[in-house]
């Protein structure tokens, strides 16, 4: 959960790095602006470092004095961007990242550009509709209607295979917008892999030759499908959201099979289909 809104925190404020700003009819200086540097590149060491780590620890590895390194942390705890566990003394991630990086989510363009379509959706088929978004080498699912708007955080983090984030319809979309549609792609095989050894190995290919198959004909179809291979009881029907061709997201609606069964899969399929393509439409065209 942390990785996404870090992404979303250090968008906001990586800006700063580049301008004095004038705040109040002030000027930050230089001293400030390297100081804020300073509290990113702590923020992102403890994050890639597992989200714990010590104060002389934080020195080693940024080269810094102790002194430093303490005075920056003891601020950035005072104002809630970390946390610390009095019995270890471990600094952790701490509230107020995790705030900006919620508010940042929910006003991202394709959050406010999906989010009433998304409740056409929930409100028509009486289901769960989910928006996952591509950051880098990450999925994460940013929005969830399931009645009424959430932002939410699912990351791939650790576990894809066991995460929302990466149910097999999304990573299937995901894939064949993405990938060279071939046997030696790498990033077929990585998942044909995690999935090799998974609770899914059962549900799903074990040959990458089929695999590729499939994943074509996700392309030709334009959506994916699954019907209980990540949940028994449950349907998903993903379509992408795209940008030159390309997957920047997904959007999904899933749900138990007695309820989604009462629809027709093409209906669902069209209106899925329609509503990607002006999501993307409206996406290239902001």
């Amino acid at each position: 959960m942390e990785q996404l809104f870090f992404i979303f925190l250090f968008k906001l404020c990586y800006t700063i790095r580049k301008k004095l700003y004038i705040s109040k009819g002030v000027y930050i200086s230089l001293s400030s602006l390297q100081s804020l540097d300073r509290a990113l590149d702590i923020l992102s060491l403890i994050h890639s470092n597992g989200g714990k780590m010590s104060v002389s620890s934080i020195a080693e590895v940024m080269n810094l004095h102790r002194s430093t390194v303490h005075r920056t942390l003891t601020t950035m705890y005072q104002k809630d961007f970390l946390s610390k566990d009095p019995k270890t003394g471990l600094y952790t991630i701490g509230s107020k990242a995790l705030i900006l990086g919620f508010s940042a989510a929910n006003n991202l363009p394709i959050a406010t550009t999906a989010r009433p379509y998304m409740a056409f959706l929930a409100e028509k088929y009486s289901n769960s509709v989910s928006l996952s978004v591509i950051e880098g080498s990450n999925v994460f699912v940013i929005g969830n209607y399931s009645g009424y708007y959430t932002t939410t955080f699912y990351s791939l983090h650790e576990d894809p295979l066991n995460c929302e984030a990466y149910r097999p319809a999304v990573a299937h979309c995901m894939l064949a917008y993405n990938c060279q549609l071939e046997s030696s792609n790498e990033a077929i095989q990585i998942y044909l892999s995690k999935v090799s050894n998974s609770r899914f190995k059962g549900n799903f290919f074990t040959s990458i030759d089929d695999l590729v198959a499939y994943l074509k004909k996700v392309k030709n179809d334009g959506y994916a499908y699954e019907s209980g291979e990540y949940h028994f009881d449950e349907l998903c029907y993903c379509v992408p959201i795209l940008n030159n061709k390309k997957a920047i997201a997904t959007l999904s609606i899933y749900g138990h099979k007695s309820y989604l069964n009462k629809f027709h899969k093409q209906d669902i399929i069209k209106d899925l289909l329609d509503i990607s393509k002006t999501i993307s439409d409206l996406l290239s065209n902001s």
